[in-house]
């Protein structure tokens, strides 16, 4: 990149420096999901990143357990969980995108808690213009006997800090 005549070393070294920031610097959050307390036959409480890098929503849980109170004595058998990308309408999620499902083989029982390994998983939100009124959502797939049945937790609304 050359020098711009008229221009000092300084100042180009300083523009050089924003624009390499501002292309190279992913906007990242922090997340928590949790949910309330004894409402599901299984819970998941993690933590963990979001970042928004090209197409994609990247999210890493680094902490993860599924838990499951006491109240219901069955067992519960799951398959894996996945991430999804919501909006909240009138109390209701509404899920626009998701992550593949991470297998998750695992029977759970009455007061058991498991970790669950570290994993990322890919959100694709190529066309999503905001996620202002957004809010990532983790989802338990469990066996029923009729097919599957779902739990869920859910982060904080986004606050990615992202250039359009």
């Amino acid at each position: 990149m050359p020098i711009p005549k008229g221009g000092s070393m300084r100042s180009w070294i300083v523009g050089l420096m924003f624009a390499a920031s501002a292309t190279g610097a992913a906007a990242q959050q922090t997340m928590s999901f949790t949910s309330p307390p004894d409402t599901f036959k299984l819970n998941s409480t993690a933590t963990g990143t979001v970042a928004k890098s090209g197409p994609f929503l990247t999210v890493r849980l680094d902490q993860h357990v599924m838990w499951q109170p006491k109240k219901y004595a069955e067992l519960v058998d799951v398959i894996g969980y996945k991430i999804e990308l919501a909006g909240n309408e009138n109390g209701r999620w509404n899920t626009s995108r998701s992550s593949a499902l991470v297998p998750f083989s695992y029977q759970s029982g009455p007061g058991l808690t498991k970790q669950v390994p570290t994993v990322t998983a890919l959100i694709p939100v190529d066309g999503v213009k905001t996620f202002d009124d957004k809010w990532l959502i983790l989802t338990i797939v469990l066996k029923h006997r009729d097919g599957e049945a779902y739990t869920h937790s859910h982060s904080e609304r986004l606050k990615l800090n992202v250039a359009h």
